[in-house]
């Protein structure tokens, strides 16, 4: 790509992009991260149109501050979006808030999506990607 967002500048240059670090590198995997205002759908719709090529998308990441999400859900839009339409959604700095205001951000993102498992990421440590 040639500059700017992943979402804003997709058409053609993401499909060149992935098709070139295939053919460089042989990845067994690539991660595509967005900026926390992306919608993931049209990358995976991109992904979905490649998979004659060799891709496969596994799975649509969330990550949810649990500092600051509260605020966001109610005036982000993306963000909504973005909790309601993924397949694992990791929730981050929950060690930096009391287990009320733990529970109040899971009671919010339960009202977007119920049904998409949550884990807590610790700083330390991370998560195993097993």
């Amino acid at each position: 790509m040639t500059n700017g967002c992943l979402c804003c500048v997709l058409v053609g240059q993401m499909k060149r992009a992935l098709e070139e670090i295939k053919e460089k590198f042989q990845p067994d995997r690539i991660i595509i991260e967005t900026s926390g205002s992306a919608f993931p759908a049209p990358i995976a719709w991109q992904i979905r149109e490649m998979e004659s090529s060799g891709f496969h998308l596994d799975a649509i990441l969330t990550v949810i501050d649990c500092i600051n999400f509260c605020g966001y859900e109610d005036t982000s839009y993306t963000a909504r979006l973005q909790a309601q339409y993924t397949d694992l959604i990791l929730l981050n700095k929950w060690e930096h808030i009391s287990e009320r205001q733990l529970d109040i951000v899971i009671d919010h993102v339960n009202e977007l999506n119920t049904d998409t498992p949550k884990i807590n990421v610790d700083s330390n440590t991370g998560i195993n990607p097993e």
